[in-house]
């Protein structure tokens, strides 16, 4: 066991580590673009939802179906944005088949 630690290169560790890190700031960055890009729509809808339902004791009944209809159509196409990003995932993990079996 003592040759194994004596054959570890810290400068090589450190290196990894470091690169690491950076690739998770990078991916972490892409994700939150995605996330704000894609989401932007449905967190103003439930910011407005909170504050004008959630923050009343009786909201009148036209702003509970306003809400409620605007929620099912952010809804619907929240789910088609999903499902593109979806796509997006596939062809990206079968460009890094392609990239990985070259």
């Amino acid at each position: 066991m003592a040759t194994f630690l004596n054959d570890i290169n810290v400068d090589k560790v450190n290196k990894l580590v470091e690169e690491t890190q950076l690739n998770a700031e990078y991916f972490e960055r892409i994700t939150n673009n995605v996330v704000d890009t894609y989401c932007s729509g449905l967190d103003n809808l439930m910011k407005n939802i909170y504050n004008d339902i959630l923050m009343k004791d009786l909201p009148p009944l036209n702003i509970l179906e306003k809400y409620f209809l605007e929620l099912s159509n952010s809804l619907y196409y929240m789910g088609d944005k999903v499902e593109r990003l979806g796509i997006y995932d596939a062809m990206s993990k079968n460009a890094y088949k392609e990239v990985y079996n070259r």
